[in-house]
């Protein structure tokens, strides 16, 4: 028995997919995961050479991986499947996405795995270089949700504080988050990483709040600006003085 499976990882399309895992156990392979190329798992523990099913040398699980920037079908499910299951019109546009093909074995593979992933995901526009590319800045992903038009905020570029000097601008809170901080070992990394993934029923501010909370941020909308404050010291713009109050302080207990 064989099981053909597609699992679609993102609505949108990554810089490419790492390590695919079996539970706990990550594929192992020769190939290099690239569209449209097929990778068959060299781990013994999916290898039974006894199993007159298996798809060459034993092999019992092969994959094919697409990063969301493919243009056609894949090849390995149009030819297991055959144009009815597998059109030529079935690509996935901007997905990412997994095709899987298992033999059953009695001994290897003898239930539906609990599969996961490793991946870069979203390539994400960097106001500071004019560049679009992977990261895990947490402003430049906030950024890139506010401005989302399919599955964000669909915020315009206009409303987006990207003006130097300005507080809450989001170049200084990408710079404030590339700070590097010390880590374990001597080895130093960045202040605030997003590494994480949401779902399609979460909520707009959902998404944000998670954002938010791995950069200790704060999102204003301010004068039809949106503005960003990660968690590190801000320049004071004014001092507030006992001058500026309109009326006495009143304490209620």
């Amino acid at each position: 028995t064989k099981l053909c499976m597609f699992v679609v990882l993102t609505g949108h399309a990554i810089e490419g997919l790492l390590r695919v895992r079996f539970n706990d156990t990550v594929i192992t392979h020769s190939e290099t995961i690239a569209n449209d190329t097929t990778i068959n798992a060299t781990n013994t523990a999916f290898i039974n050479t006894n199993n007159s099913n298996n798809m060459g040398s034993g092999r019992l699980v092969r994959f094919v991986a697409f990063d969301g920037s493919q243009t056609a079908r894949c090849t390995l499910a149009a030819s297991t499947l055959g144009n009815t299951f597998c059109p030529t019109t079935h690509k996935f546009t901007d997905c990412a996405y997994v095709y899987f093909e298992i033999i059953y074995d009695a001994e290897k593979v003898n239930t539906l795995p609990n599969i996961s992933f490793d991946i870069k995901g979203k390539k994400v526009y960097d106001p500071r270089t004019g560049n679009t590319a992977y990261s895990f800045n947490p402003a430049l992903c906030i950024r890139d949700y506010l401005t989302d038009t399919t599955y964000g905020l669909k915020a315009l570029s206009s409303e987006i504080n990207d003006t130097s000097g300005i507080g809450g601008n989001f170049p200084a809170a990408a710079n404030t988050c590339e700070v590097d901080a010390a880590s374990f070992g001597g080895v130093s990394e960045d202040t605030y990483t997003a590494n994480g993934f949401t779902n399609f029923s979460a909520s707009g501010e959902g998404v944000i709040e998670g954002l938010l909370s791995s950069c200790a941020g704060k999102l204003t909308y301010t004068n039809g600006k949106f503005n960003l404050f990660v968690g590190a010291a801000q320049t004071p713009s004014l001092t507030i003085t006992d001058d500026d109050l309109l009326a006495p302080l009143s304490i209620e207990t």
